[in-house]
């Protein structure tokens, strides 16, 4: 910021303004950020998948969450390895861009 001119209550701010909040030090990496949702959310959906498509390899009568789908064996098994893949892909893109944003080391 430059100083206040004569008359200026206020100093006028020159950069631009944040996005996201940050502690007083202007650290941002003491707050949540859509990173550590997407991350979270990434994270719950992987082992939601895995723990199905696991369950569903050694009892294959009890599909779980997807026990109302139509289709069997297959179409279940295939759900829950799908729910695995996009978990993982949306936990580690998260990670990097939490990591490329200077939020993990």
């Amino acid at each position: 910021m430059r100083p206040a001119a004569s008359g200026e209550r206020y100093p006028r701010a020159t950069s631009t303004p944040r996005l996201v909040a940050s502690d007083p030090s202007g650290d941002p990496k003491g707050i949540t950020s859509k990173y550590d949702i997407f991350q979270g959310l990434g994270v719950v959906l992987l082992v939601l998948g895995a723990q199905g498509a696991i369950r569903q390899l050694i009892d294959h009568d009890n599909a779980g969450l997807l026990g109302r789908l139509p289709g069997g064996f297959a179409v279940s098994i295939t759900v829950y390895v799908l729910a695995v893949v996009i978990g993982a892909a949306v936990a580690g893109r998260a990670h990097d861009a939490a990591k490329a944003a200077g939020r993990r080391s």
